[in-house]
């Protein structure tokens, strides 16, 4: 038996764009067409519920870097700032702190952009 992830998220403006695990798992099942594949959420989705105490110290210590890096943002900001120069700061904090990358890509925005934080194109 062979685990593969995906994304198991729906998605509803995406849904027709190829994505790269859905090309890795057709890469695989072309190339070893004699596996029996599953999907790996299956069994991660109830490990994911049960957290060690490392664990949950680490969660701490991420959230408190992220709340911390929030707050010098909203303390950096000024008029006519660039959203660029905003995540530069975000960026800056969260390093300085501790953490080594940012759990997901930041989405800043400013000016005539402010109400348009995700761009989808096909």
């Amino acid at each position: 038996m062979v685990y593969l992830g995906h994304d198991e998220h729906s998605k509803h403006i995406t849904k027709d764009q190829e994505t790269q695990q859905d090309r890795m798992i057709f890469w695989c099942k072309q190339k070893y067409p004699l596996h029996d594949y599953h999907r790996v959420a299956k069994i991660t989705r109830y490990l994911r519920q049960i957290k060690s105490k490392e664990e949950i110290v680490l969660i701490q210590k991420a959230a408190d870097i992220s709340v911390e890096s929030f707050c010098r943002v909203l303390k950096a900001c000024q008029p006519n700032m660039r959203a660029y120069e905003l995540e530069a700061e975000l960026s800056s904090n969260l390093i300085k702190s501790g953490a080594t990358r940012h759990a997901f890509k930041p989405i800043v925005a400013s000016g005539s952009n402010v109400c348009i934080l995700h761009y989808n194109t096909k």
